[in-house]
């Protein structure tokens, strides 16, 4: 007891200030306190009280990368001081250093053959940038060490004394990397990240989205997966209100250049490629004509393959498409137009930047700076720009346009041409006037035109010597004319296609727009998910490029399912009594197909999942799907419909594909689809009565009905 009352008496004794009156400076018989007698018998004690609070406040003090808002934030910012916005440095260095922090950040000093190679790579990145300055291309062979680097650049600059290579038309090394008649070579980029582009091309926007987003490896490119910010809501919100752009130069392109004959034969030939391209024998005459772009699925041999973008202009047919199927549809009119027309492969020398969003147009005419812009055009811009219903634009409607470099304007600004004209008069005016201009087309389908694009384009050091001379005016410096195609590719989506090496200016000077935000490939798909839109290739699971995909996911899944400790379940594991059946991990489409084929051979349940275990050691062709679309003039497709279908003997089931329907669920309840979740006809969860899975599953925020009410793609037979 007294050990409590002792500790209560303490505590009762800090919570009371105790006041000392046998003080000088109190004068006892007045009762007054003089305070300038006081201050000054506590002078030392002020300023020791003063000077513990500072050092308080600055060993609490935020650091200044962790004061950023979140849009500034960058991985590794503690560290790396390249990550940190430029205005912010000076301070961030200061706090870095070594009186400042209480553990060393020197670093280590490199040795032996690390401290060789680092002092070759010096060498050799010196060469590079003075070839660079020069105007020649710089050699580079990824293969060979940095001594055999050295040594072939030094060779290539003897040969340059007396053979005089033919130079660059610019000091930033860009150049048109087209492949006529085959594949085009990669592009090796900048020399001192080369090795790293081996397997995987860097898009032109690379490093830019390295220190913002979770990069993904994927059809031989490094691709925009997320932003590592957390942006679900946010994404949504910017898509409906705002805009969102991406860069999808991984999005390959091919030109198609007829022979120059009678405009008759150039005309029948276009026609035939593009019945073959688009299945039909009616083609739209604003797409022969070059007045709009068509952008659905393509076809080859009469089968669907890829949903693509297909315009016309004169002799040339342009194709855009998702990169997958490419390199096989590439040989396939390669083989087919040999004889009479020459095809292009232009993935490394023309890119695309999409937005998406109801201000995508408002955002554009910020940054395009035109050169000679006809009333006509100059027009339908200035209303097209104001206007915030995508739906009143039609979907294809196309602009050709010659662009200034929009780096010579610090900021973007708004178009400076207002016109109030008449909403009806404005559609009359866009189904009967064309807003393409053919001489901007042959420049952006042509090496000589996207060559000559890149004439003395500004390099870095340029604009900084151009924006610290007040006198010079932008006229002065705009002398690169850059040639696009601005097209509407959805309801709420617009493309602009352009030289490979000027989509990173672009990229630029679109994210200093504030109201604008930078999206990868997941928001793409989120975006078709909220839209109740099915996404290539995951929602196609019948077609080659849907299998694989789904099969990759399988093995990912997998892999990083297997990685978790013991102490956790795994997916597989959870099945409980359906693990033996389906594989948790992918939508097992091979299991479904046996086992509803099996439930028509009048087997009892050991008997159908003995023969699915049997049926699983056979071996399947990984990119031969199971399944394929129902079709209601398939024999087959429409017995096994009705249910009056036969299947002898029981082993030619493997062989059988399922038909298959596409349809899509809303959630009534509570509650959120996966991907990969199955999908029951009985409410007992026996995997007899499996009939489908969802390929693609989440939370929709565009339902208004509920916030937990869900849309997913399913396919079910």
């Amino acid at each position: 007891m007294n050990s409590n009352n002792k500790k209560k008496s303490k505590l009762y004794n800090s919570r009371i200030i105790k006041t000392q009156i046998n003080d000088k400076a109190f004068d006892k018989l007045d009762k007054k306190l003089s305070i300038s007698q006081f201050l000054s018998s506590r002078k030392f004690e002020i300023q020791s009280f003063e000077s513990s609070q500072l050092k308080s406040k600055n060993a609490s003090s935020t650091r200044i990368f962790q004061s950023l808002p979140r849009s500034l934030r960058r991985r590794a910012a503690s560290h790396d001081i390249k990550r940190i916005p430029k205005r912010m440095r000076n301070k961030a260095l200061r706090e870095m250093n070594p009186a400042t922090t209480t553990k060393s950040i020197g670093k280590k000093i490199p040795h032996g053959r690390q401290l060789y190679k680092l002092f070759k790579m010096k060498r050799v990145l010196k060469i590079a940038s003075k070839l660079k300055q020069m105007k020649y291309e710089v050699p580079f062979d990824s293969t060979i060490n940095i001594r055999k680097q050295y040594k072939a650049l030094n060779d290539y600059l003897k040969i340059i004394q007396f053979e005089k290579p033919p130079l660059l038309n610019n000091v930033n090394g860009s150049k048109d990397q087209t492949g006529t008649n085959r594949l085009s070579l990669k592009p090796t980029g900048n020399i001192k990240y080369s090795k790293r582009q081996n397997k995987f091309v860097w898009l032109p926007t690379h490093i830019w989205h390295a220190k913002r987003f979770k990069m993904m490896k994927n059809y031989n490119y490094q691709i925009p997966f997320k932003p590592t910010q957390k942006c679900f809501k946010l994404m949504n919100r910017q898509n409906k209100f705002k805009a969102v752009c991406f860069d999808t130069s991984y999005y390959p392109t091919m030109i198609l250049e007829f022979k120059e004959q009678n405009q008759n034969q150039n005309q029948n030939q276009i026609e035939n490629i593009l019945k073959q391209l688009l299945n039909s024998k009616n083609i739209p005459k604003t797409l022969i004509s070059g007045k709009k772009t068509y952008n659905d699925w393509i076809y080859f041999d009469s089968k669907p393959i890829v949903k693509g973008l297909i315009f016309v202009c004169n002799t040339r047919i342009l194709i855009r498409m998702f990169p997958s199927v490419y390199p096989t549809l590439f040989e396939k009119l390669k083989n087919l137009i040999q004889d009479v027309g020459i095809i292009y492969d232009c993935r490394y020398s023309l890119g695309s930047i999409e937005l998406s969003g109801p201000l995508s147009l408002k955002y554009l005419s910020k940054v395009f700076y035109f050169h000679e812009l006809s009333p006509n055009i100059r027009n339908l811009w200035s209303n097209f720009i104001q206007l915030k219903d995508n739906n009143l634009i039609p979907i294809g409607t196309t602009f050709s346009f010659n662009l200034k470099d929009p780096r010579i304007y610090r900021k973007p600004s708004n178009f400076p041409f207002n016109s109030n004209k008449d909403l009806y008069d404005l559609i009359i005016d866009l189904q009967n006037k064309s807003t393409v201009e053919s001489q901007v087309i042959d420049n952006l389908f042509t090496i000589e035109g996207r060559t000559k694009s890149y004439e003395n384009q500004l390099s870095l050091k340029q604009l900084g010597k151009y924006f610290d001379t007040p006198q010079k005016k932008a006229s002065d410096v705009s002398h690169s004319e850059i040639p696009i195609i601005l097209t509407k590719i959805n309801t709420a989506k617009w493309c602009f296609i352009l030289p490979w090496h000027w989509v990173l200016p672009f990229w630029h000077q679109l994210n200093k727009i504030p109201g604008l935000k930078p999206g990868g490939l997941k928001q793409i798909k989120q975006f078709q998910f909220e839209s109740n839109l099915p996404s290539f290739p995951q929602d196609y699971p019948w077609l080659k490029d849907g299998w694989i995909h789904n099969d990759l996911v399988g093995e990912a899944t997998y892999e990083k399912d297997s990685k978790l400790p013991k102490s956790q379940v795994t997916l597989q594991d959870s099945e409980n009594k359906n693990k033996q059946v389906f594989n948790a991990y992918k939508c097992d489409w091979n299991t479904l197909r046996n086992m509803i084929f099996l439930k028509n051979q009048n087997l009892n349940d050991t008997e159908i999942l003995c023969k699915i275990e049997e049926f699983k050691l056979e071996i399947n062709d990984i990119n031969d799907p199971v399944i394929e679309k129902f079709n209601e003039f398939n024999q087959f497709h429409e017995q096994f419909y009705n249910n009056q279908y036969q299947i002898e003997p029981i082993d030619r089931i493997i062989y059988t594909k399922l038909p298959v329907f596409q349809i899509l669920i809303n959630l009534v309840n509570d509650g959120a689809f996966e991907d990969n979740a199955r999908i029951y006809s009985e409410p007992n969860n026996s995997h007899f009565e499996c009939i489908g899975f969802v390929t693609t599953g989440g939370l929709n925020l565009n339902v208004e009905v509920s916030a937990n009410q869900n849309i997913i793609w399913q396919i079910s037979n």
